[in-house]
């Protein structure tokens, strides 16, 4: 996007062929123009007719490259329907879309569609592919001195989620805060760049921001009750109230949560939110009554590896022989790496 000082065709073309390593004798031998035509048309002296434009894209491989201000606008917009797509997690649509926006990339000079098409396919790609999102933002980075909003907004989106991944939540936070700004600017809503900002709130300590963004995400979001961004948030609230000491909000979210999860046979989130609430009778000293939910989380957890092992550590502090379970379970555990994660320690014991 140049709107400030919008280039005209021929130095686009002229950007184009540069950057591809051809010469003005390539161009005029496949238009079948003089070589002294298409400087005077690189140069802005005389204008393309529509046959040799037509030539000469087919040549440079760009047919349907955005080329002319109205095809920008068309572009932009798909920029952000592909955007939605990743945003939603329609993946394999996005994926078809991803292909067809490429052709911006041959565009040198739309430095800020480049960024904006790059930070949104870094968000597509999935977690485990860690050097392939780090490539991507190293790309970027370079380009943003001087990026309009919208391309510096998704580098933050996209930089904020590669920390989160890699375990800076520090520096995720302060990109998703960058981001929020934006959206707030733009007078938009964004529950989930809410959540990302309040788990890291968490993460990094501050229970009682965390809360609050937690709960503007609860407030914000306008889709089905019963999905399960709607468990992830109630539990998140639970675990800060946990934190904060306040055990009876904790529990009356987490009973929430169980009611959503179970209405809609959601196995997962029901263990997962049973074991939640064994945490919370742990921290009121109830042991029975703890034992009783994680067993019955268990039932639930069987395929969630990492969360079914915290489970059995759970149902050993509870057990009358307690500490010889969770001395045995603390060595497998330390051996094969399977802590929990961090976000679900606020229960846990110093190691």
């Amino acid at each position: 996007m140049n709107s400030s000082n919008p280039l005209h065709i021929g130095e686009k073309i002229r950007q184009i062929r540069v950057a591809k390593g051809l010469s003005q004798e390539n161009l005029a031998h496949a238009s079948g123009k003089s070589k002294s035509l298409i400087s005077r048309l690189e140069r802005g002296e005389s204008e393309f007719d529509d046959m040799t434009l037509a030539a000469i894209k087919e040549y440079l491989g760009i047919i349907n490259a955005p080329l002319l201000e109205h095809e920008l606008e068309i572009y932009k917009a798909r920029l952000w329907s592909y955007n939605d797509l990743v945003h939603s997690k329609r993946h394999s649509e996005a994926e078809e879309m991803k292909d067809t926006m490429s052709i911006i990339l041959d565009l040198p000079y739309e430095r800020d569609f480049i960024i904006m098409y790059k930070m949104i396919s870094a968000r597509l790609l999935h977690y485990d592919d860690i050097a392939a999102i780090e490539t991507y933002i190293n790309e970027v980075e370079p380009l943003l001195d001087g990026a309009c909003d919208d391309a510096v907004y998704l580098y933050r989106l996209a930089k904020g989620r590669f920390c989160d991944v890699t375990g800076d939540y520090k520096a995720a936070l302060t990109h998703y805060l960058r981001a929020l700004e934006y959206m707030d600017d733009m007078q938009k809503s964004y529950p989930i760049l809410v959540y990302s900002v309040a788990r890291n709130y968490s993460l990094y300590g501050r229970p009682i921001l965390a809360k609050l963004y937690f709960e503007r995400a609860k407030k914000e979001y306008t889709g089905d009750r019963t999905h399960e961004f709607m468990y992830a948030v109630d539990n998140a609230i639970g675990f800060c109230c946990a934190k904060l000491g306040e055990l009876d909000r904790a529990h009356k979210l987490f009973e929430s949560s169980l009611f959503q999860a179970k209405s809609v046979n959601d196995k997962r989130w029901t263990g997962l939110t049973l074991y939640n609430i064994s945490l919370v009778y742990y921290q009121k000293k109830d042991y029975k009554t703890s034992l009783k939910y994680v067993e019955e989380s268990l039932e639930y957890l069987v395929d969630e590896v990492n969360q079914y092992i915290e489970a059995i550590v759970a149902k050993a502090r509870c057990h009358k022989k307690s500490r010889y379970y969770c001395r045995h379970t603390t060595r497998y555990l330390q051996r094969y790496d399977l802590w929990p994660s961090p976000e679900r320690m606020i229960f846990w014991p110093q190691r």
